[in-house]
C-alpha cells in the first residue's frame, strides 16, 4: 500500500486526512495497511503522528487515527521515529525503584535530571510483548499535553540492537502521591488542591477519548509546587463506545484500587471505560482524606471518604453522582 508523502500545506494535509478517513471506513484497506511491515511500516506511523498533530483534525478522526498506530505499532515492532531521543545519561549503580516488568533509574539529559522507566525481562520470550507495551505506552503518553499529565520526553535505547528501551520523563524529587503524604505533614499538605489537580487530568484525558487504566496513589507523581500529575500509562488505552470484560482485561490494575466491575465482574458485562476512570478516581479521593489505599466498595455498597476531615462537599456531591449513575 503506497503512504502518501509527507504533506507541508494545509491541502495535502486535507488530502492525506481525506484518504486516512476512507482507509479507516475500508475494512479491506485497514487490513492491508495494518499488515505493512518494514520500511512501509515506518512511513505510516510517522505519518500517523504528524496528522495526530494537526490543529484542524477532529477528535473522533484523530483518535481513530492514534487507534490505528497504536495497532500498526504492536504488529510492526515500530514506532514513530519522532519518539526517540538521545544524550541520556543513567546514573548510579541500581535502580531506585520498579514495577513488574521495568525498574526506575535516575538519569540526566544536560542540566536536567529526567526519570528512566527501563524494561526488564526475565525471559527472551517476554522481550517481544514487553516491547510492544512499552512502545504502546510510548505513543498513548506523546500524544498528551496537559499541566496535570506527567510530561512524556522521548524513548531513549540503552543498546545498540534496540532491545533495551527506555522512556524518558522529568524527574519528580518529591516522588508520588503515597510517598509525598506520608513524608509530609497534613498540615502543609493542600488535599483538595491535589484533588483537583487529578480531576483535571482525568478530565483532560476522557475528552481525548484516553482511558488511564491504572489511575492509583503511586502512579500520581508531585511537582516541585506541590501540584498533582497523572503518571504511567501503561495500562492506558484509546476509548470506544463498550469494552467487553475478558479474563485478561479483569486481571490488570492493582486489586486495591481496582473498581467493583473489574474485581467482580459479571458474566458479559459490558464495562464503560470512562465509568471504571471515574471509579478509580473515588479511590484517589478517599486515599486523599484517609491516607491509606482501601478499596472502595464492599459487598456492593460503595465506600465514600469521610467529610470529619477537610470536608469538600462538592467532590462528595461528583463521586456519589457517579456511584448513582453507575448504578450501584
Amino acid at each position: 500500500m503506497r503512504v502518501p508523502r509527507k504533506p507541508t500545506s494545509l491541502l495535502e494535509y486535507g488530502v492525506a486526512l481525506e484518504l486516512i478517513q476512507e482507509i479507516i471506513d475500508d475494512q479491506q484497506r485497514r487490513q492491508e495497511l495494518l499488515a505493512t511491515r518494514g520500511d512501509i511500516a515506518q512511513e505510516w506511523l510517522d505519518l500517523f503522528q504528524l496528522l495526530t498533530e494537526y490543529p484542524n483534525i477532529s477528535t473522533d478522526l484523530r483518535s481513530c487515527i492514534f487507534n490505528l498506530m497504536i495497532r500498526l505499532s504492536r504488529k510492526s515492532g515500530l514506532h514513530p521515529q519522532c519518539l526517540t531521543i538521545r544524550g541520556v545519561e543513567k546514573q548510579g549503580s541500581s535502580p531506585v525503584g520498579g514495577g513488574a516488568f521495568g525498574d526506575v533509574w535516575k538519569g540526566r539529559i544536560g542540566q536536567q535530571l529526567v526519570c528512566l522507566k527501563v524494561l526488564r525481562a526475565f525471559e527472551t520470550s517476554d522481550v517481544k510483548q514487553i516491547l510492544k507495551d512499552y512502545m504502546q505506552e510510548a505513543i498513548i503518553w506523546r500524544q498528551l499535553n496537559h499541566q496535570n499529565l506527567l510530561p512524556f520526553i522521548g524513548i531513549y535505547y540503552l543498546d545498540v540492537d534496540q532491545k533495551q528501551l527506555c522512556l524518558v520523563s522529568p524527574w519528580m524529587e518529591q516522588g508520588d502521591l503515597v510517598r509525598f503524604l506520608k513524608n509530609t505533614s497534613p498540615d502543609v499538605v493542600d488535599h483538595d488542591s491535589l484533588a483537583y489537580d487529578v480531576a483535571c487530568g482525568l478530565s483532560y484525558l476522557h475528552a481525548e477519548k484516553i482511558v488511564h487504566g491504572d489511575l492509583k496513589g503511586v502512579n500520581i507523581l508531585i511537582t516541585p509546587d506541590q501540584r498533582a500529575c497523572i503518571g504511567d500509562f501503561g495500562l492506558s488505552r484509546v476509548s470506544t463506545t463498550q469494552l467487553l470484560l475478558s479474563e485478561t482485561s479483569r486481571s490488570k490494575g492493582t486489586t486495591r484500587w481496582l473498581s467493583p466491575e473489574l474485581l467482580k465482574p459479571e458474566p458479559n458485562c459490558v464495562l464503560q471505560g470512562k465509568v471504571t476512570s471515574m471509579l478509580l478516581l473515588a479511590c484517589v479521593m478517599k486515599f486523599l482524606r484517609v491516607g491509606y489505599p482501601s478499596m472502595i466498595w464492599q459487598r456492593q455498597q460503595l465506600f465514600l471518604p469521610s467529610t470529619s476531615r477537610n470536608d469538600v462537599l462538592c467532590v462528595l456531591r461528583i463521586v456519589r453522582s457517579c456511584g448513582i449513575q453507575c448504578g450501584i
